[in-house]
């Protein structure tokens, strides 16, 4: 019993695969602590050395669906195993680079392999979980890195670069891929490649019905969760908590962990309602960020709540995805998810930069206010909303 309980929830696998998101993730954020240390050593500016940062997302958005498209043919754990080679290579390269452009290249393959993880992982997860009323919770699972990441990695990267030296951060990246690398290759199983049909490809994904308007919700979702979190700082600062910003941000991952456990739980019997509820939480944080801005003390509950509601919103996306177009299609369909995404992320930043110019800090909550009330109604009334979908993913 406890054998076969192991096979239709892999939990250790399950677990690799979150160090693996873990590694992404941290290897993403690690810069945003170590702009002066890194500015210093490479003799750049520090909003030179910030392109690291984008580099490595643009990396993900220019290659994520092509690759997709190029790799679906290759069997997943190769493919995996692959990715993370390249992580190890170009994060060591980042350790012993003496040129910012050599680290700046080396920071876009890295996006790269990032784009194509991520279009892989969820699926990955899927198929690993036989049993069918427990996918969510191993999409979860797989998606733990992320938030834990958030939590740790900037503070961490911080801390090491001030205690030691920049690089042993990305030092640290790469023994880890060694440790997920041997992790991989004993414990994970292998899937086939893709089989070929005729939604197989990224025009036949979008003609499924409720791909669009998910990829529509997923945009405005996270255009107004970063128009915020992009700008938290600057925004924060009017509360005179500014230089707490660490420990803010500290406590947001720490409230999104605890969002991804009780998406996990939930989500395989309630994803509409989730959704929902996420929303809502959000929403009235940012009406309450609009209405007050003298109570120091209602910052880290409005985190605290924010940190709840976003952070099993990749999971409850991602299940809400496989729902849709079927778990053998999901390699391709979630390069197109994870472009939506990111593209989301880059408007809101520009965005939300020309308001905190030309407008006002408060501007952001009011618009994010808004973009969570058309997420709201979309959610709940269109026809073809994932949200609704059967109760089981199926492999359709």
């Amino acid at each position: 019993m406890e054998s076969q309980s192991k096979k239709d929830f892999p939990l250790f696998a399950l677990l690799a695969l979150a160090l693996v998101t873990l590694i992404v993730m941290m290897t993403e954020v690690l810069p945003a602590g170590l702009l002066p240390e890194i500015s210093q050593s490479l003799a750049v500016s520090e909003g030179l050395s910030g392109q690291l940062v984008t580099a490595y997302a643009l990396g993900s958005v220019l290659t994520a669906i092509p690759l997709s498209i190029y790799t679906k043919k290759i069997n997943r754990k190769r493919l995996l195993v692959s990715l993370i080679i390249l992580f190890l290579l170009f994060n060591s390269l980042v350790v012993f680079s003496p040129w910012f452009s050599l680290t700046l290249i080396a920071r876009f393959i890295c996006g790269i392999a990032s784009g194509s993880i991520w279009g892989m992982i969820a699926s990955y997860a899927l198929r690993m979980v036989t049993n069918g009323a427990l996918k969510g919770r191993g999409i979860a699972i797989a998606s733990l890195g992320t938030p834990i990441a958030l939590s740790f990695g900037v503070p961490l990267g911080t801390y090491i670069g001030s205690t030691f030296q920049w690089r042993f951060a990305f030092g640290l990246m790469s023994i880890l891929c060694v440790i997920v690398l041997i992790w991989i290759i004993v414990k994970i199983p292998d899937f086939e490649a893709q089989k070929e049909n005729k939604h197989a490809s990224f025009k036949g994904i979008l003609t499924i019905k409720g791909v669009i308007p998910f990829l529509c919700v997923v945009f405005i979702w996270m255009f107004a969760h970063n128009v915020i979190y992009t700008y938290i700082a600057p925004y924060l600062s009017q509360y005179g908590v500014a230089k707490q910003l660490s420990i803010i941000l500290f406590v947001f991952g720490l409230a999104s962990v605890i969002g991804i456990w009780l998406m996990g739980m939930l989500i395989d019997r309630h994803l509409q309602v989730l959704a929902l509820s996420c929303l809502v939480i959000f929403a009235a944080v940012s009406l309450i960020f609009i209405l007050l801005h003298d109570a120091k003390w209602l910052v880290y509950i409005c985190v605290i709540l924010w940190g709840l509601s976003m952070g099993g919103v990749p999971t409850l996306l991602q299940t809400a995805l496989a729902r849709t177009v079927g778990e053998h299609k999901l390699d391709i369909a979630m390069p197109i998810c994870t472009t939506s995404w990111n593209i989301a992320i880059t408007l809101a930043g520009i965005s939300g930069g020309y308001m905190v110019e030309s407008w006002s800090v408060n501007a952001l909550p009011l618009v994010s206010l808004a973009l969570l009330f058309i997420t709201f109604i979309m959610i709940i009334f269109l026809k073809k909303s994932p949200f609704k979908a059967n109760k089981n993913m199926t492999s359709s």
